[in-house]
């Protein structure tokens, strides 16, 4: 640093903020600074689209970095606001953070330049202003969520990704319009409907002609499976009220495709269905847990007998047989393949358990536990006659017994002895917690253990498995709950036997 001070410009527009540009912002501090030979600038920070609501910014972070690494001992901004908008957290870097790390701040628009010590109705201002940026944040949040309100209850549309089969229309961008290139494709489903197709033969019917799907005609999320209607898509279309020109509730909005009379006509079969499968759909054992490996869909479980049911892969049994192939497996293998799974997976949990009870009657045995909350309250004790230090270094400036650089030298010390006794009482903190959350697990176990030697229910299943992906030929791989806990307890008990 070739001049006393190293400063840093700090610049930042929000998304929503467009009066206050960058060039703006730049253009006031370099008027400032033409006066102000003193200041050497070390570079420039900018966070450009970042709310000021919070300090998650990355040139802010880069800003705090150079800080640490004493690359600069000072920061410009035009006006508070720029810094941020939560008062609390402004406040706590003015009073606080640059004080203790040594850093000259300057607000221009706000006439603050911290080598001058704060009288106490300057920091009443500066509180003050941070407070009304906050507010005007939060003001300008509601007025937006208000005038969303307003548009939906008026019948506008606002939404970014617009129906199939619609457009919006190039004169009144909150206003549908028919979309002619396939508003008839929409026709043409409720019409199979009508006729006596199912769900999953519209979308062979579909897929068998080519039609492209939504996705991939407003070209959205375009990935392998994106690419071909599916049962969703279709349900979606022939449950939408849009389609008879309503919008939030509100009739007659935009021009329909379909006539309400049709509509009403669909959605009366698609109940009777409903309710009818409701009533003769017996919940599978392995419902919701299979998935293909390969597509990563969920199967399809088909009934052949009153004890056997057959699994497919539902896309190539729904959607197109070209897109995967049918992972096929019984219910009575799939049985038998998890049970013995999930036995030897039980085996491994109480052999856990047993190695944790040993670990714990150790511990118990040694006092091991009571002498490391002795030593978290000694590090306690550290950080209060430090923080005291602090105080008495600070008295002692007050009645010019130090000089500044004195001051600042004692400071500098103590914080950074402070900063090495934290760090050690997060390290303590840290294994003490490490040790209770282990020794908790032995009750955590028992809610596995007690299916030992127990036959497969629906229970054992939510309890252990997140998932179970069928593989060709018949072959399984299961995912289970909780895995990174188990695999955090056996560590524990290697680091714990290696020592």
């Amino acid at each position: 640093m070739n001049n006393k001070w190293s400063f840093g410009i700090y610049l930042r527009l929000s998304n929503e903020n467009t009066s206050n540009s960058i060039n703006n912002q730049r253009l006031v501090i370099n008027n400032f600074l033409l006066k102000r030979q003193d200041i050497e600038i070390y570079n420039t920070y900018i966070d450009e689209g970042f709310t000021g609501t919070n300090f998650d910014r990355p040139a802010f972070k880069a800003l705090l970095e150079d800080i640490r690494l004493k690359r600069i001992n000072g920061i410009i901004v035009k006006d508070l606001s720029r810094l941020g908008r939560n008062y609390i957290s402004v406040g706590t870097y003015i009073d606080e953070f640059f004080p203790a790390n040594n850093i000259r701040f300057i607000s221009i628009n706000d006439n603050i330049d911290t080598i001058n010590s704060l009288n106490q109705n300057e920091s009443i201002t500066t509180s003050f202003k941070n407070i009304i940026n906050e507010l005007y944040v939060k003001d300008i949040s509601t007025k937006v969520k208000a005038n969303i309100s307003y548009k939906r209850k008026t019948g506008k549309f606002i939404s970014g990704n617009t129906p199939y089969g619609y457009k919006i229309n190039p004169n009144n961008k909150y206003q549908l319009v028919i979309d002619e290139a396939v508003y008839k494709n929409v026709v043409y489903i409720f019409s199979l409907y009508l006729k006596g197709y199912g769900i999953n033969r519209i979308v062979k019917q579909l897929n068998k002609k080519r039609i492209v799907c939504p996705a991939k005609y407003k070209k959205i999320n375009i990935k392998k499976e994106n690419i071909y209607w599916t049962n969703t898509t279709v349900h979606n279309i022939l449950t939408n009220r849009v389609y008879c020109g309503e919008l939030n509730n509100l009739k007659h909005i935009h021009q329909p495709i379909i006539q309400e009379e049709t509509f009403k006509k669909v959605q009366n079969l698609l109940e009777i269905k409903r309710i009818g499968a409701n009533k003769s759909r017996e919940k599978y054992l392995f419902s919701g847990f299979i998935k293909c490996f390969s597509c990563k869909a969920f199967m399809l479980i088909k009934k052949s007998n009153t004890t056997n049911y057959e699994i497919y892969c539902s896309t190539y049994a729904r959607i197109n047989e070209e897109l995967c192939s049918s992972h096929y497996i019984t219910s009575r293998y799939l049985e038998k393949i998890v049970s013995i799974n999930i036995n030897n997976r039980i085996k491994d949990l109480f052999i856990i358990k047993k190695r944790l009870l040993n670990i714990k009657n150790y511990m118990k045995r040694n006092n091991y536990l009571t002498i490391l909350f002795n030593d978290k309250d000694l590090i306690k004790k550290y950080l209060y006659n430090a923080n005291l230090g602090k105080k008495l270094v600070y008295e002692k400036w007050k009645l010019k017994k130090f000089c500044l650089s004195d001051y600042f030298f004692f400071i500098d010390i103590i914080n950074k002895y402070i900063f090495l006794v934290e760090r050690l009482k997060k390290l303590l903190l840290k294994i003490i917690s490490s040790i209770n959350n282990s020794i908790d697990g032995i009750s955590y176990l028992n809610n596995y253990l007690k299916y030992r030697d127990k036959a497969l229910s629906r229970k054992m299943l939510e309890l252990f498995i997140d998932v179970i992906y069928i593989k060709e030929n018949s072959k399984i791989s299961i995912i289970y709950k909780d895995e990174d806990k188990i695999k955090s307890l056996k560590n524990f008990i290697e680091d714990f036997f290696s020592e």
